[in-house]
C-alpha cells in the first residue's frame, strides 16, 4: 500500500497536470514572424557584387558561381552596370556572356577569384569587353 501511495505522489504534481492535452504557445505556430525575421537578417549574412561592362553590350548575362554550385544570375542595365545580390560569403567566379553591339553571336569570359564578404559589396569596377 505504501508503494502505491509513493507512486501516486511522485507521478503527479501540481506543476505537471495530467490532462492528456498539450498546448502550444501561439508564437510558435505563427510562421510569419520567422519569415519576416529571416528576411530582415539576410542582408547582414550575405554579400553583393557590382560592376560595369565597358563598352555597353547589346545584351549581357552575368552569373556568379562557386565550388558548391551556388549561383546567382542577373543582366546588365542600359549603362552596362550590374549587381548580384544575396551571395553567401566566399570565393566566386563571374561568368559574363554578352553580345557586342553590332554583332550577332555571344562572346563570354570568366572573372576568377572574386571574394564576397558578409554585409559588404565587392566592386569589380569597369570590366573591359574589348
Amino acid at each position: 500500500m505504501l508503494v502505491l501511495m509513493a507512486g501516486f505522489f511522485f507521478g503527479c504534481s501540481k506543476d505537471t497536470p495530467v490532462t492528456g492535452k498539450e498546448t502550444t504557445p501561439a508564437a510558435i505556430n505563427d510562421n510569419s514572424d520567422v519569415i519576416n525575421n529571416a528576411s530582415r537578417l539576410a542582408p547582414r549574412h550575405h554579400g553583393s557584387i557590382i560592376g560595369v561592362l565597358v563598352p555597353v553590350p547589346a545584351k549581357a548575362r552575368i552569373i556568379a558561381f562557386n565550388d558548391q554550385y551556388v549561383s546567382e544570375e542577373t543582366i546588365c542595365n542600359q549603362d552596362g552596370s550590374f549587381k548580384l545580390d544575396n551571395l553567401v560569403p566566399g570565393g566566386y567566379r563571374i561568368r559574363i556572356s554578352y553580345v557586342p553591339v553590332g554583332a550577332s553571336d555571344y562572346s563570354s569570359f570568366t572573372v576568377q577569384k572574386v571574394l564576397v564578404i558578409a554585409g559588404n559589396t565587392t566592386n569589380l569596377g569597369n570590366i573591359n569587353l574589348d
